[in-house]
């Protein structure tokens, strides 16, 4: 009987923190245990919850079907709210259709015409469209769900490595969209203003374009986007967009896991000239640091620190790329910085190589591949020591003032963290 109450009291301070009426913490310990409850995360919708609490291989359709079933069971809002404990009914999870699991002998045909090539070497179909006719070359640019060769910058084998070869992949990182002015509570924000992104909604070429809309709750979750061109999982990569809809917006992803002792970051992005209104930067926090800040994923750079939006933290180091120029900062200290030599482009198909090593003698290593070579930049600095998050961030400041950027889009792919 004693611990049928308990459940019975559980339940209901989930229904008050799902109604708002109680905080998450006055109720977490009763809730975080329990079967058919989980946390929303920023920027999440009720796709991305349905998808994170289903196995692989279940359909798309069963995906949505499910994630209205929890929408459904949460009083129908149009999005959940970042921290908010949701109710769902575990039998309402799908079950994989035996049609996802294909067989090595479905599989065969993407990898032309020898017969023989289906058993083992098969599995990474991916392969197959991006080398030529020959089956012995597809295990050895296979890279998909492998990690990359040790000798890659940073010494050790990878903590982390994601190519988005599968959509699944992008649900490795938490996701956050802050605007300063919606944060703030004093106007400026346009909840009906659309923009346009790269790749259309069936995936064709990154000069398609799509409509992309803010969400009521100011978590737009259209902000981020998975794409395979050709449905082929060795083109598929992570898109992150925003347009002219608050003064200044930051739209971040940082991987699930805390890291340790980091010594490279390496990542592939996209050049592509969107103005000086829009830049990306990329930032390694200390744990403690990420922690006091709230579990935030809102950093910048200390010429566009802004109200509601963290300062880069002691400690950190962070890679920005802004109006075509290289920038280093050591927390807050800035160690090098290219003055309108940098590098631009009209290409949005093609993701250059960055990465950043730290030396291990107090200076880190920048490099970021161009059409003409490889830019490289040291400059003095560290990593955190110990655990610390790595953060991604897409910065938007009214980016339509000088002239729309068609597109307003980075396409983000093979992150690896060592």
């Amino acid at each position: 009987m004693k611990t049928k109450r308990i459940l019975l009291i559980g339940t209901a301070l989930t229904t008050l923190v799902a109604a708002g009426v109680v905080g998450r913490s006055t109720a977490q310990d009763a809730t975080q245990f329990e079967a058919g409850h989980i946390e929303a995360l920023p920027g999440e919708d009720w796709d991305d919850i349905a998808r994170r609490l289903s196995p692989s291989g279940v359909t798309r359709a069963q995906l949505d079907a499910f994630g209205d079933a929890i929408r459904v069971a949460n009083g129908s809002p149009r999005s959940p709210r970042a921290g908010q404990i949701l109710h769902y009914d575990p039998a309402d999870i799908p079950t994989p259709t035996t049609a996802t699991t294909a067989t090595p002998t479905t599989a065969a045909p993407t990898t032309a015409a020898p017969t023989t090539a289906a058993p083992t070497t098969a599995a990474p179909t991916t392969a197959a469209p991006t080398t030529a006719a020959p089956t012995t070359a597809a295990p050895t640019t296979a890279a998909p769900t492998t990690a990359p060769p040790a000798t890659a910058p940073g010494g050790r084998a990878p903590q982390f490595f994601e190519d988005f070869a599968q959509e699944s992949g992008v649900q490795r990182f938490d996701r956050m969209v802050h605007h300063r002015n919606l944060a703030l509570g004093g106007g400026g924000h346009d909840f009906d203003e659309t923009w346009s992104g790269d790749h259309n909604l069936q995936c064709e070429g990154p000069t398609t374009q799509r409509i992309v809309r803010p969400s009521r709750d100011g978590t737009d979750p259209e902000a981020f986007w998975w794409c395979a061109p050709g449905n082929d999982p060795a083109k598929g990569h992570f898109m992150t967009s925003m347009g002219d809809i608050d003064g200044f917006t930051v739209v971040a992803f940082s991987p699930r896991q805390t890291m340790q002792d980091v010594t490279s970051v390496c990542w592939d992005v996209n050049l592509t000239d969107l103005g000086a209104r829009k830049w990306f930067e990329v930032t390694i926090v200390p744990e403690q640091a990420f922690q006091a800040n709230r579990r935030s994923l809102a950093y910048t750079h200390p010429t566009f620190r802004q109200p509601s939006v963290n300062e880069f933290p002691a400690g950190s180091f962070s890679f920005v790329f802004f109006n075509h120029d290289v920038i280093l900062y050591n927390g807050t200290d800035r160690v090098y910085a290219e003055s309108g030599s940098g590098f631009g482009t009209n290409d949005k198909a093609r993701r250059y190589k960055h990465c950043l090593v730290d030396n291990g003698d107090g200076t880190v290593t920048a490099t970021q591949e161009r059409n003409n070579g490889t830019h490289t930049a040291r400059a003095r600095g560290s990593f955190p020591d110990g655990p610390a998050r790595v953060i991604f961030t897409d910065q938007t400041y009214h980016p339509d003032k000088d002239g729309t950027p068609q597109g307003l889009t980075w396409h983000w792919d093979n992150i690896e963290i060592r």
